[in-house]
């Protein structure tokens, strides 16, 4: 398990558990009846999220070799792929990130160089 999933499940467990009570579910008869207070999830219990986190780029080698190959990418895959994967590297962009773009997420800069919006 991940840093960063360890801290999502925990953030939505304590979640969970809180609005559970709140909505009565821990009263007699409720789904949540003859839990204990005590079991509980205070803030204190969750670590603190790590700011600092490396940065999750692809190592050096890695991308001279993606780079290297992206012709042959294209006549495998597609023209489409290829453009793809050359926005991901341009950009330095996650995939999720490139696939949320709107469709005009370009605009021009004072030196009329393309920037992405």
């Amino acid at each position: 398990m991940t840093e960063n999933l360890r801290w999502n499940t925990l953030r939505m467990l304590r979640k969970l558990l809180n609005r559970t009570r709140a909505l009565g579910a821990s009263r007699l008869g409720g789904p949540m009846a003859g839990a204990s207070e005590d079991f509980a999830l205070r803030e204190s219990d969750i670590p603190k999220e790590d700011k600092r986190r490396k940065p999750r780029d692809l190592r050096l080698v890695v991308m001279r070799q993606v780079c290297g190959q992206l012709d042959r990418l294209e006549e495998e895959a597609s023209r489409e792929v290829g453009v793809v994967v050359d926005l991901l590297i341009d950009t330095g962009r996650r995939p999720d990130e490139i696939c949320r773009l709107e469709w005009d997420c370009l605009a021009t800069d004072s030196r009329g160089k393309h920037e992405l919006i």
